[in-house]
């Protein structure tokens, strides 16, 4: 539950271009769940791509 977990927001480019990026709502949402499954040290990272 200690070990650090970072949630990647994913931006489409070359080869994996018809995946769709990360949406804000999916990355907070799947944030607060690993929050209530008891991982501590959850973050966000690639903030800035997050649609």
């Amino acid at each position: 539950p200690d070990i650090p977990y970072k949630l990647l927001g994913f931006h489409p480019q070359f080869y994996m271009s018809d995946f769709p990026p990360t949406s804000k709502k999916l990355a907070l949402s799947c944030l607060e769940m690993a929050k209530k499954c008891g991982l501590k040290n959850v973050d966000i990272g690639n903030k800035h791509l997050l649609i």
